[in-house]
């Protein structure tokens, strides 16, 4: 008799889109209602209204219907071809502005080498004392360094 009495409770069966769609309220994961036959918002299901007000049913149906459609414009664009073709167009466009932008952070680095032979030059000549010498080559070294890690970069 105590057998007969025992209630055996099947486990919730996992929905495709279960606690992958997140309520916009409170960011809950959506949990399917077999009844509604959509998602709900687990904390509401879970906590009830106080915990979150959204009781809206995401339909499975119309759910999987744009999903569906979705995937098949995603399939059409890859498909046809342009799309690689912008894909290549953007990063060959990319590649060549990282070129030219390595080209002169190269050329900015031999500028500033050459600057720091000037001013030993204007130290020789006597034009510029030890101190503004120092002061120059510690501007320049620190310059070249970001240089230096912008081309590592």
């Amino acid at each position: 008799m105590m057998a007969n009495r025992t209630r055996t409770s099947t486990a919730p069966q996992k929905h495709l889109f279960t606690n992958v769609l997140y309520c916009e309220e409170c960011n809950k994961g959506m949990w399917y209602k077999a009844n509604q036959k959509g998602y709900r918002c687990g904390g509401n299901i879970k906590h009830g209204s106080y915990f979150c007000v959204n009781k809206v049913a995401v339909r499975e149906k119309e759910l999987k219907s744009l999903i569906l459609g979705d995937l098949r414009k995603l399939f059409n664009t890859l498909n046809n071809g342009t799309f690689m073709e912008t894909m290549l167009s953007k990063l060959n466009s990319k590649r060549q502005s990282m070129q030219k932008e390595l080209k002169l952070t190269t050329k900015e680095i031999e500028i500033c080498r050459k600057q720091k032979l000037e001013h030993v030059n204007l130290y020789t000549e006597g034009i510029i004392n030890k101190e503004d010498l120092i002061e120059l080559k510690q501007m320049l070294d620190a310059k070249v360094e970001s240089l230096l890690i912008k081309k590592t970069n």
